[in-house]
């Protein structure tokens, strides 16, 4: 009896086809023993032919339950694969917007983390301000740029002009202290050469000692005070032959007579104290003058103490300003004031010495400020109270 093939569709068809062949080489015999092999070969075949189907039906379970499990993944694969572009693409424009600033230098991308590394001029702008004014959120992404110095940007001109500046202002700093320096050197020098030339002058004329000041001025070498003859002749004649740099002057040097303190007054009444316009300060010159008037009036008091006579008292007068008015005389006023002060404090003089300022009415040919005026020492007294 000829036997039905299974489907060719179904899972069992090739198992069947193998078992069918088999069969037929059994059916070749008539002996029992091959019935039996028949028997038991279609009893196991039976057996194999539901097993499969049981596979096949939990096979088709299983592929059912993972349809949807399976359409959601390719469904957020596609959408992943969507999101990474795009943040590639966004990733690629701030590249593009960062590369913009001269200096600054892309060495990784990651789009993933949204990240850029890389490098940029410390003088450049910040990478995070200028993307906020190009319309970015610059904390979207991750910016990490080493700070390093550019070639051939404009920071690097910057740089280089700075540098130049700072090798400039050096170089002036150097010559300053080299100057300055030079100005010590200088200064010391001058100092000792001052000393030395006292020490000298103290050994070579002793009993001047405390009568005489020696000073350097424009290399010349002053002496100041009042002597006695032959002392001041000697100081004249001996001079030359000490080998001291620097040439004598002594026509501030005077000798302890009457004639000389006469001369001293003159010298004293003929300095003027110049003053700034309308102010009650000094120009430099009246600075100046105001230095030397107290430096005679202190020889004229040492001559006159020699001499046995009492020490003049000192009168300031104001010569006037242009235009008698209230704000002139006020300034005036003030001059003498001021210059009456200086005179108790730097020529030592007591008020009983210093008798009231007065304001002249008449113009003085080419002379204006405050000058004094000796005064015999009975004014001193007649004058107080």
């Amino acid at each position: 009896m000829e036997m039905e093939h299974p489907s060719p569709t179904r899972p069992e068809a090739s198992l069947l086809d193998a078992e069918w062949q088999r069969l037929r080489d059994l059916i070749g015999g008539d002996d029992r023993e091959r019935v039996r092999q028949l028997t038991e070969r279609l009893a196991h075949l039976e057996t194999q032919i539901t097993i499969e189907r049981e596979r096949h039906s939990q096979l088709r379970h299983r592929l059912a339950r993972l349809r949807p499990v399976l359409t959601v993944g390719v469904a957020a694969a596609v959408v992943w694969a969507g999101f990474a572009a795009w943040q590639h693409r966004r990733l690629a424009r701030v590249a593009s917007v960062l590369e913009e600033i001269p200096g600054l230098v892309i060495l990784q991308r990651h789009a993933g983390s949204g990240s850029l590394t890389g490098l940029r001029d410390s003088l450049g702008p910040d990478p995070e301000s200028f993307l906020t004014e190009r319309g970015y959120d610059p904390t979207d992404f991750r910016l990490q740029f080493a700070p390093y110095a550019s070639q051939r940007t404009q920071w690097a001109e910057q740089r280089d002009r700075d540098r130049a500046k700072q090798i400039d202002g050096i170089r002036q700093e150097f010559v300053t202290v080299v100057g300055d320096l030079d100005q010590a050197r200088e200064t010391q020098r001058r100092q000792d050469l001052e000393s030395l030339t006292r020490a000298v002058f103290r050994l070579a004329f002793p009993e001047a000692d405390g009568l005489v000041e020696l000073a350097l001025e424009n290399d010349r070498w002053k002496v100041r005070g009042n002597v006695e003859e032959p002392l001041h002749k000697r100081i004249v004649a001996e001079w030359p032959h000490l080998g001291l740099p620097g040439d004598l002057d002594t026509s501030d040097l005077h000798i302890a007579s009457p004639e000389a303190l006469s001369r001293l007054q003159q010298d004293i009444e003929a300095i003027t104290l110049v003053y700034l316009s309308g102010t009650v300060e000094w120009s430099d010159e009246g600075q100046r003058q105001a230095g030397r008037l107290s430096r005679l009036i202190r020889q004229h008091d040492d001559l006159s103490a020699k001499l046995g006579k009492i020490p003049s008292a000192i009168e300031v007068h104001s010569l006037p300003m242009m235009g008698d008015t209230e704000a002139n005389a006020i300034i005036e006023n003030e001059r003498i004031a001021h210059a009456r002060r200086h005179l108790a404090d730097s020529a030592g003089l007591s008020s009983f010495r210093l008798l009231p300022g007065v304001r002249d009415t008449v113009f003085q040919d080419g002379r204006v400020g405050v000058y004094v005026l000796l005064k015999p020492a009975s004014d001193t007294v007649t004058q107080q109270p």
